[in-house]
Order: C-alpha cells, then structure tokens, then sequence
C-alpha cells in the first residue's frame, strides 16, 4: 500500500476513534455492564494503534523504543495509561452530561500517582541507563556473532520490533536468553492491571455519576511490590553484563 495513502489511513482511524471516545463518554449513561467505559478504552487502544501505525509502521508501534525494539516499560506505562484516562474521560464526561456540580472534582488516591510514577520512573531510567552502556567497547569474544550493526556499545539494537523482545535480554551475552526480571515485572503488571479494572468496572458499573468522586484505591501492599519489581528491573539494567574490551 502506498505510504501517504496508509499514512491518511491511520490519520482518519485516530480521529473517528477520538469522537467516539469523546461521543461515549459523554453521552452513554452509567449502565449495569459498564458499556460506555469498555468503549472508550477500547477507541483509546484503536487510537495509540494507529499512532503507531502512523509513525513506525508497526500496529505495536507505540510500545517502540529508540533502539527498535518493543518495551517493557512502554508496554507498562500504555497499560496504566488506558485504564486510568479511560476511566477518568468516561466518569468525568458522564458528571457533565448529568449536570453534577464541580464535574471534574474526582477524586484520585495517591496509590494511583505512585503507580504512575513508578512506571515513569522506569520509562525514563531505561534509555539513561542504557546510554552508560552504549559507550562501552564490548570484548569481541563475548558478542555471541551479532553482527556490529546491531549494537552500540555493549547495547543490542534491532533490525525489526518483535514482542519477544518484551522479554529477553537488553545486552549482547544476553539477548538470545529470558530476562527473568523482566518476565516478574510482565506478570506482576498484568495482575495489578487486572485487579484494578475489576475494581473500577464494578464501581462505574454501580455507581451513579453523581456519586462517583473517587477511583478506587489499590492495596498499599500492591503498590509496595510494583516498586520492588521495578526497582529489581532497574537494578538489572544497571549491572553491565557483557565484559569490556581490555585496554
């Protein structure tokens, strides 16, 4: 397909799915099966698919990071991203259609800013820890045959985005192998990412909007393992694992 003629493509998709998380929010009342908020976080997703599409040319391209490949840390901060923006779009929306006073008053527990501010903190410690990195000459033995396009320093850099990517190694001795810290902080955030769309799907689901002033709170002791696992993450990333070249 022609690039211009995909690239106009995309730009149409991300508009119609913006009116329609805009069109659902506001518009769609509260209902028993929370209707309104599963379809705008859902327009939310179409909308950051065809940012990605747009840019990178790659349906994930939003979870692409500088070195090509896809990230564990983007793939975090677009998780929490969703969840909490949908939620706040469609229950603040819903207040002004229903007239309540001060519509946009909600209220959002520090548990959240913490969770948001965790998953910065890696999105943003990453590509600085990786650039110590990339001025470290490698050993040659122990680049494992990759050839020096594809890496920088002690850093690996992709030819193509691929999921796996998500889940393995960021160094040359460790690319081909399972980064387990990266796999505990995979599971970790699908399972906080899971319990709190089952809180707040059940509390827009039965709440009206005029009652709706605050999102759920997570448990503290969630909060407490996120951070441990990103600390954990972090740490890993900062331990430089391939051998330098001897002076």
């Amino acid at each position: 397909m022609d690039e211009n003629l995909s690239g106009g493509w995309t730009v149409v998709i991300a508009v119609i799915s913006l009116v329609i998380m805009l069109a659902c929010g506001f518009f769609l009342p509260f209902s028993p099966t929370g209707v309104n908020w599963i379809i705008v976080a859902l327009t939310m997703l179409v909308f950051l698919t065809a940012i990605g599409i747009r840019i990178n040319g790659h349906y994930a391209g939003i979870l692409i990071d500088e070195r090509n490949e896809m990230s564990l840390s983007r793939f975090q901060i677009v998780i929490w991203t969703v969840i909490i923006l949908s939620g706040y779009l469609t229950i603040a929306l819903s207040r002004i259609h229903a007239g309540v006073p001060d519509a946009l008053g909600i209220g959002i527990d520090w548990q959240l800013w913490a969770l948001l501010g965790i998953s910065t903190t890696s999105l943003v410690g990453t590509p600085l820890i990786l650039s110590q990195k990339k001025t470290i000459e490698p050993n040659k033995r122990y680049t494992n045959g990759i050839k020096e396009e594809n890496y920088i320093g002690t850093v690996y850099v992709a030819n193509k985005a691929q999921f796996k990517q998500i889940f393995t190694g960021d160094e040359l001795v460790d690319k081909k192998f399972v980064n387990m810290a990266k796999v505990q902080m995979f599971f970790f955030t699908i399972i906080a990412a899971l319990a709190y769309i089952v809180l707040l799907f059940n509390q827009i689901s039965s709440t009206s909007p005029a009652e709706f002033t605050s999102f759920p709170v997570l448990p503290a002791g969630l909060i407490a393992i996120l951070g441990i696992s990103h600390a954990g993450y972090l740490t890993q990333k900062a331990v430089n694992s391939t051998p330098p070249e001897p002076p």
